[in-house]
């Protein structure tokens, strides 16, 4: 899954295959919705190095770590940045104990975007911010920054869009090309130069403990899938 970096799509061994095109049924939209844009990723773990002491006979002797993250973190930006790119800090880890000045605290966060630039910009501006925010206090910084998946950009004529459409209309389902911020095997998948499609299969109240689909749209994916194959022997 995405949450893992796509682990299962990345280590699959694609030589074998011959495939002009792929789909993949992981999208959050309803049956007909074409995904034909999605971001590029990167992970990237922050971690900041102070001095433990003791918290209540000498605490002007360390430096705490956690805090030292947290003024980092108050100047570094999060959330939605553009329309395009986003940006998140998931994971906090610091400390061992509530009477010890913490000596290193640890941040697990992600950035995304739809342009390569944009995630490249972003993860400089990130890595250097907590960086100089660290050094400036007394601290010690190092950042990991993982690329985990590239961009998928896709145009409306594109062979493996137009067959998606075709199928969607067979099946009696309203074709919708959109984009997504979140990222599937498509996005590995077209990075090993399949070009491939990720389709809305009406998941509903995705990532939650209430997440559900309706028999009728697994109805409607099967068919859809069935014209796709279809559609695809018939051009092949």
């Amino acid at each position: 899954g995405e949450e893992q970096g796509l682990q299962g799509s990345k280590f699959f061994d694609y030589s074998p295959l011959q495939a002009t095109m792929a789909f993949v049924l992981d999208g959050g939209g309803e049956p007909g919705e074409i995904i034909i844009q999605s971001p590029c990723q990167n992970e990237i773990e922050y971690i900041a190095y102070g001095k433990s002491a003791h918290a209540g006979i000498n605490p002007e002797d360390g430096l705490n770590a956690i805090h030292l993250v947290s003024q980092a973190l108050a100047v570094m930006p999060s959330g939605r940045i553009d329309e395009e790119t986003t940006c998140n800090f998931g994971v906090i880890e610091g400390g061992t104990a509530r009477n010890i000045v913490a000596d290193v605290c640890r941040v697990k966060g992600e950035c995304r975007s739809l342009q390569r630039t944009k995630l490249d910009k972003l993860t400089d501006q990130l890595v250097s911010t907590f960086q100089d925010e660290v050094a400036k206090r007394g601290g010690r910084a190092e950042v990991q920054v993982t690329f985990l998946y590239p961009e998928i950009q896709l145009d409306e004529d594109h062979p493996v869009v137009q067959l998606a459409i075709k199928a969607a209309e067979q099946a009696g389902l309203q074709p919708v090309l959109t984009s997504t911020g979140g990222g599937s095997d498509a996005s590995i998948i077209n990075g090993q130069g399949i070009p491939c499609v990720n389709l809305g299969i009406g998941m509903r109240q995705v990532h939650t403990t209430n997440e559900y689909i309706l028999i009728d749209d697994l109805v409607k994916d099967a068919e859809f899938v069935l014209k796709i194959i279809a559609l695809a022997t018939e051009e092949a």
